[in-house]
């Protein structure tokens, strides 16, 4: 049996990766590893974390983003998978960095020459069942999302914040923000970020005030499903074919998203899924729009997600489909 390991920039050891526990992990963030160490284990390769399987003892190292710390085995098979975008990691899009590894997935279709960068998808466990509320139970819209500040030119942060704003000022009773920080203060700044939180964040005087703050919550997809629409931005737009977990969790969670995100999101999503933020001259038009839709008009937007759900176009989205393509890549590389 080749042995394989999984290096990651987050804490990643004892194969908790590869185990499937809804108790912390109700989203199912490792299921596409979890399908990846089924698929690999179907061509005799174990792989593991570097605590168990070290790097230089395996056939093959699987890195998800660039690691903070390079370390290569030459004598092994390296594969790249790029998830994060420019804004968020810069490390991950340096070239000199690609060329330490033999194989490169990426959801960036300008990089793709099926020579060395490969197309995947970010994906995601689809729901067997998904909750279905009536129309006039749900409440009108709501925004989930950490609250975090980044200085770069195509970064959606800062659009969130102009959303919140307006929606506090203007329908505040029709408004729900959850998400983790939004009591606190933020800044693009990672060093004033330090110091608040070191210092200032333990005093309540310090925290921040948000109108529509109802607090953190630990099922992103149930709490989705008790609202009609969402603020659905993702981090950052003009990247083709970057599309996260954001617009998905809508979905799963019958809820029609707003969505901003890259210009080529109908190569991937049919437009009838979901309301385009761009089409809108301010939040006063939009809040129209939404306002006018009626529960036929409303039931045809879930019927067209759960068409695009159930259709083959959605199959590059499933994590199962995640670990076929780049496991067949990888036993059909001539280095192994």
């Amino acid at each position: 049996m080749k042995l394989a390991t999984l290096i990651t920039n987050f804490a990643n050891i004892n194969n908790d990766i590869f185990n499937e526990d809804k108790s912390n992990d109700p989203d199912g963030y490792r299921y596409k590893y979890i399908c990846l160490k089924n698929e690999l284990a179907n061509h005799n390769v174990n792989i593991a974390t570097p605590d168990i399987n070290k790097i230089n003892k395996s056939e093959i190292n699987i890195y998800v983003d660039i690691p903070k710390k390079i370390i290569i085995n030459s004598r092994a098979l390296s594969v790249l998978i790029i998830a994060e975008n420019p804004s968020i990691y810069k490390k991950n899009w340096i070239k000199s960095h690609h060329d330490l590894f033999d194989i490169v997935f990426t959801w960036n279709d300008e990089y793709i020459d099926n020579k060395k960068y490969y197309k995947f998808q970010l994906t995601y466990k689809f729901p067997q069942k998904k909750l279905k509320i009536p129309f006039n139970k749900k409440k009108f819209l709501t925004l989930i999302s950490a609250n975090k500040r980044i200085n770069h030119k195509y970064e959606l942060y800062s659009e969130r914040i102009e959303a919140i704003k307006w929606l506090e000022n203007n329908i505040p009773d029709e408004f729900d923000l959850y998400g983790r920080n939004w009591n606190k203060l933020i800044s693009a700044n990672k060093i004033v970020n330090f110091l608040y939180l070191k210092l200032l964040h333990p005093f309540s005087f310090f925290n921040i005030k948000t109108k529509s703050f109802r607090g953190d919550i630990f099922d992103k997809v149930k709490t989705l499903s008790l609202y009609k629409f969402s603020i659905c931005y993702e981090n950052a737009c003009n990247y083709p074919g970057y599309i996260t977990e954001k617009i998905f969790h809508c979905f799963f969670a019958n809820v029609v998203p707003i969505y901003l995100g890259p210009n080529n999101i109908d190569k991937y999503i049919p437009s009838n899924c979901y309301i385009d933020k761009n089409e809108y001259k301010d939040y006063s038009d939009l809040i129209n729009f939404l306002r006018s839709i009626n529960e036929e008009k409303y039931q045809q937007y879930l019927d067209n997600i759960n068409n695009f759900l159930n259709s083959e176009e959605s199959e590059q989205f499933k994590s199962e489909y995640y670990a076929k393509v780049i496991v067949d890549k990888i036993i059909n590389t001539k280095k192994l």
